[in-house]
């Protein structure tokens, strides 16, 4: 028995969100495809700004609690001015086409994406493996309910391989699983962009390769005349405290 299995689905997706979520200083988030808010209010719970995005907002709770609800397509949302973007339980329902461009979209922000992937243990039913473009996987038809995909009949779930290929296209050269998974094909992945190091608090981006080259260039400079500036002075006061004769 997996460690996901003995404590359940959602108590494991919870831990696996808490646990991302505190990698960042509190700030922005965008909660996409949220539902019911069970997502949003932990984050807001733990002093963050969020914004909640689902397209039927029938799903939305009575009690706002200080979260801003938004109804929009996730497929058509602007994504940018976040500080994270949580993607949980959304992107195995989209096609590869809208899989991309809600990348793109969320392009220079944190991820937490908690997602299907056809794994070669799949919990649902799926097609035999087809590639799409640069991308294999499989084929997942939707059933219709009112809380899976809007408008389309079926989505792809694309292989691990393929989903961190999908992110580097998109501007995310690393990406983290959370191990143990929360289903044979199913976890959470943490997604960073370009420029980013976990190691910096708050995110600050890393200079690139021509902004470190500059900065070592005036470093050296200023380096040099701090040094001639010491040998002048020391040369006064060297010849001040000559003896007199």
């Amino acid at each position: 028995m997996t460690t996901a299995t003995a404590i359940g689905v959602l108590p494991r997706r919870f831990e696996l969100f808490d646990q991302m979520l505190r990698v960042f200083p509190p700030g922005h988030l965008a909660d996409i495809g949220a539902g019911p808010g069970m997502f949003s209010f932990r984050a807001a719970q733990a002093g963050w700004k969020v914004t909640a995005i689902d397209a039927r907002s029938d799903r939305f709770p009575a009690h706002k609690s200080g979260i801003e609800w938004v109804t929009g397509d996730v497929r058509k949302v602007p994504l940018g001015g976040y500080d994270v973007i949580a993607c949980l339980g959304l992107f195995y329902h989209l096609t590869p086409e809208d899989q991309v461009s809600l990348l793109k979209r969320c392009a220079g922000t944190p991820i937490i994406l908690d997602t299907h992937v056809d794994s070669g243990e799949s919990t649902h039913p799926l097609s035999e493996r087809v590639k799409v473009g640069r991308y294999h996987g499989s084929w997942y038809r939707e059933p219709g309910e009112t809380t899976s995909s809007l408008g389309n009949e079926q989505s792809f779930w694309p292989t691990p391989d393929s989903l961190y290929q999908m992110l580097r296209d998109c501007g995310y050269p690393v990406v983290l699983a959370a191990q143990p998974w929360v289903k044979p094909d199913r976890t959470f992945f943490l997604a960073l962009p370009e420029g980013y190091d976990l190691g910096r608090a708050p995110w600050t981006p890393i200079p690139a390769r021509d902004e470190v080259e500059v900065l070592a260039r005036t470093v050296w400079r200023r380096g040099r005349r701090l040094a001639g500036r010491v040998k002048r002075r020391t040369t006064r006061l060297a010849r001040s405290m000559r003896p007199a004769g």
